[in-house]
């Protein structure tokens, strides 16, 4: 059986649950949800999409661990991505049915929207 080679993990110092503050809580939640095998596979695709990107290349070599566990949700509602939804729009405008857009949702709508993010995604 094939092991992973995971990504380390920031290191936290070790505190004290009565003492810990929200903050604190968070970033032990954070971390325990970096920590699972999705999302190990997440940043392992991430970092061989980037790879890609930097070097040039027009396509890439994915490891498909992510994939395969999102590909229902990304082949099966394309407008959940916010450039597909802004493509739709742009083709409603140009063959005159602008009736047809779609609202593309912003950040606190749990879209990608503009600008930033909240936590490592």
């Amino acid at each position: 059986m094939k092991t992973k080679n995971r990504k380390p993990l920031p290191k936290k110092a070790k505190s004290n649950p009565a003492t810990s503050t929200s903050e604190e809580a968070s970033d032990k939640l954070q971390l325990a949800f970096l920590s699972t095998d999705l999302m190990q596979d997440w940043m392992e695709f991430n970092d061989a999409l980037e790879a890609a990107i930097k070097t040039g290349k027009d396509r890439a070599e994915l490891p498909l661990a992510f994939l395969k566990r999102v590909q229902y949700e990304i082949s099966g509602t394309p407008h959940r991505f916010d450039a597909v939804t802004e493509e739709w729009n742009r083709v409603c405008d140009r063959e005159g049915r602008p009736e047809e857009k779609k609202n593309t949702p912003g950040p606190e709508e749990g879209g990608a929207g503009e600008g930033g993010s909240d936590g490592p995604f």
